[in-house]
């Protein structure tokens, strides 16, 4: 499933484990809910406009509660910590990264005491959903005439009106209406979020209406204020019809180009320049200074990290690449087009950009792009569709990253590397990247198309994305695409099943 397109399936929560050879018993992925309440003042104070609560798939207890101690801590006062952990926690809350804290106090679980707190203390705030909370003023101004229709006007504290016209009223028999009745009558107001500002009213004397009549004018008018609140208040966006250009069809490729993305500079040692036309390796000096002196700078460029902590060292990092002769840039977001166009780099769109059809394309070709690699998350079938003139490569060998984490789930480090188990016993291995800020969560099936290259019918080049295979492994692999022959045991990612739910 795709967690980029509102998908996810919520793997964090499975168990999971940082050794193979454990019982799987943890859930190394689970994290606690966060909880900034206490920040807010701060956060205000830093001119933050608004502040989202997070409540997917929980109860209304949840959202009243949490809702109610968010307005109490903006504003600075006191609130029930300890009734908000009761509610929902996961064995307590986090800061998440505001303070750039990282171990393993942000990790928790859903355990069965904290189900069990939640269920004894759901009835203590069950008043807070009961009614809705008053959140508008509402005024009435009433007319009751001798020989004329019943006429109340009612209006709320944005000038949205409305206008009830009953029956003509007939002479008293018994109590005529008087203010104090009428009042009594409108200012029942407890089932709807109104609450009474005042009411003016122009009666004659002994003039009868029923309290029925007066209930239903006000029930009339507090919904049609309502939907004239809901239209008022309703954020409108405009959109106009534009004839978009059309798709002009790729012509259909008879060979393709290689394109190697590698960890480090040794796996490029035992290829030859003439069987690739570009390679990658990460922002780093000396893992650069090796690769020119396998392959030479024509054919090399950096590949950018995924996630920038510190753009101000990253861009003098890639200033000293191009002072060294680097002129490619593989490209993980939308800023590096713009570092690209700046240095006069050769920016090559990467798959994390989630590029997915023509009018995308066009528009990273305006940006700059040179090419693109289209999003992992396309069928062959859709790549083929594609249009434009923007060259096009597809992720045709590796282990996908499925998590970026900021905070590494299989701490401490281990010789040999880290990896995840699952419940179903297999393991996923974790590239670390902890010099830059993050690791990501690779699959514990190897993508490869080797055998496949003849359905990608538009597509101009493969990239091969390397983690730990060896400099004999990386020229197999490379031999493997030249002769179209399969890899054992290979995924086929989503290139022909699809995106589920789509």
């Amino acid at each position: 499933r795709s967690a980029n397109r509102g998908m996810c399936a919520q793997p964090c929560r499975l168990p999971c484990s940082p050794s193979k050879a454990k019982a799987i018993s943890e859930h190394a992925l689970s994290l606690k809910d966060m909880s900034l309440l206490d920040e807010l003042p701060k956060l205000k104070a830093a001119g933050v406009d608004s502040f989202k609560i997070e409540g997917r798939m929980k109860r209304p207890e949840y959202a009243a509660f949490s809702a109610k101690c968010a307005c109490l801590a903006a504003e600075g006062e006191p609130y029930d910590k300890k009734m908000l952990e009761n509610v929902f926690s996961r064995s307590g809350f986090t800061d998440g990264y505001f303070y750039s804290r990282r171990g393993a106090e942000m990790f928790g679980v859903r355990t069965a005491e904290d189900a069990r707190t939640a269920a004894e203390s759901l009835p203590q705030i069950h008043n807070l959903i009961r009614h809705e909370p008053k959140r508008a003023l509402l005024s009435f101004k009433a007319f009751i005439k001798k020989d004329r229709p019943i006429k109340i006007y009612a209006e709320d504290e944005n000038g949205i009106n409305a206008e009830f016209v009953g029956e003509i009223p007939e002479a008293a028999r018994n109590r005529a209406c008087d203010r104090e009745f009428l009042t009594g009558q409108l200012s029942k107001l407890g089932d709807t979020f109104y609450k009474l500002d005042k009411i003016d009213c122009d009666i004659d004397g002994s003039l009868a209406v029923s309290a029925s009549a007066l209930n239903s004018a006000r029930r009339e008018l507090c919904g049609e204020i309502t939907r004239k609140r809901a239209e008022h208040f309703t954020r409108r966006i405009e959109f106009f019809e534009k004839e978009l250009p059309k798709i002009k069809r790729r012509s259909i490729k008879n060979s393709f180009k290689l394109r190697v993305k590698a960890e480090k500079a040794c796996q490029l040692e035992r290829l030859d320049n003439n069987s690739i036309e570009l390679a990658f390796l990460p922002l780093d000096l000396n893992a650069l200074e090796k690769g020119a002196a396998i392959l030479g700078l024509e054919k090399l460029g950096t590949a950018m990290p995924r996630f920038t902590f510190d753009e101000k060292r990253e861009i003098m990092t890639l200033e000293k690449a191009y002072d060294m002769g680097i002129r490619h840039i593989l490209c993980t977001n939308f800023a590096h087009l713009a570092m690209a166009k700046r240095m006069g780099l050769a920016a090559h769109a990467g798959a994390g950009l989630n590029t997915a059809n023509t009018y995308a394309l066009d528009m990273l070709e305006g940006l700059g792009a040179a090419d693109a690699v289209v999003s992992n998350e396309m069928k062959i079938s859709q790549i083929n569709a594609l249009g434009g003139g923007l060259p096009i490569g597809v992720t045709a060998y590796g282990r996908l990253a499925l998590m970026l984490c900021a905070n590494c789930p299989a701490k401490p480090c281990k010789k040999g590397g880290c990896g995840l188990c699952d419940r179903t016993g297999r393991y996923f291995p974790i590239a670390c990247r902890k010099k830059l800020g993050y690791v990501e969560l690779l699959n514990c099936d190897v993508l490869s198309l080797s055998d496949k290259t003849n359905e990608l019918k538009s597509v101009d080049f493969l990239q091969i994305e390397l983690f730990e295979e060896s400099a004999e492994r990386v020229l197999e692999i490379i031999h493997m695409f030249e002769k179209g022959a399969p890899l054992e045991n290979a995924t086929r990612g989503l290139y022909y099943r699809g995106l589920k739910g789509l």
